[in-house]
């Protein structure tokens, strides 16, 4: 989850294509039941709660005379005052504003970069 909070018709880029401005609309949210942990009643299992969980920010652009819309992932939004500067600077700033994504990503490429080790040793 992203540590910034993208507001309601914030310009932003995709960090895929940083030429492109778009237009933050709002959060796609949806209730969830998650587990607490807890047991209250054993023949229930674990105690539920409600919380809302956030399915990517929708955006809006313009192509010509049609208005496009899609949801986005925070992780892969940057603000267009940071698009504006170049892909190196705002990979650093997704990186650096995104750290449990970017943790999660590097825990599961972790076995394809050892593999991929594994094979580019076997031809040296």
């Amino acid at each position: 989850m992203s540590s910034f909070h993208f507001k309601e018709g914030m310009e932003v880029a995709h960090i895929g294509n940083l030429k492109l401005k778009l237009y933050v609309k709002h959060p796609l949210e949806r209730l969830i039941e998650q587990s607490t942990g807890k047991i209250t009643d054993p023949l229930k299992g674990f105690d539920k709660e409600k919380k809302t969980k956030i399915d990517g920010i929708l955006c809006e652009w313009w192509i010509g005379n049609d208005i496009r819309r899609e949801p986005f992932h925070s992780a892969k939004l940057v603000p267009w005052d940071v698009a504006i500067l170049g892909q190196q600077v705002s990979e650093e700033w997704l990186y650096e504003n995104n750290p449990s994504f970017f943790s999660k990503m590097s825990i599961s490429l972790e076995p394809a970069i050892s593999q991929a080790k594994h094979i580019t040793d076997k031809y040296k």
